[in-house]
């Protein structure tokens, strides 16, 4: 995993969670960590599909449209 642990307590913190335990938000920076790379894979899809080497946020956008 690599994505810092203190982000996600400062979210719950902000959406009125007292406490959080450390699995807990290791748990959830995994599960944002796949998410987020699954998104890249569809996003670059696109930005192939547009012969484009670059991921642009119109892909990322389209990408995200596309799994709703």
């Amino acid at each position: 995993m690599t994505l810092p642990l203190n982000p996600f307590k400062k979210i719950a913190k902000q959406n009125g969670v007292k406490r959080i335990s450390q699995k807990a938000c290791e748990l959830l920076a995994q599960y944002c960590e796949e998410y987020t790379i699954e998104l890249i894979k569809k996003a670059q899809i696109f930005s192939e599909n547009s012969n484009r080497t670059t991921i642009l946020e119109r892909d990322v956008e389209s990408a995200k449209k596309r799994e709703s």
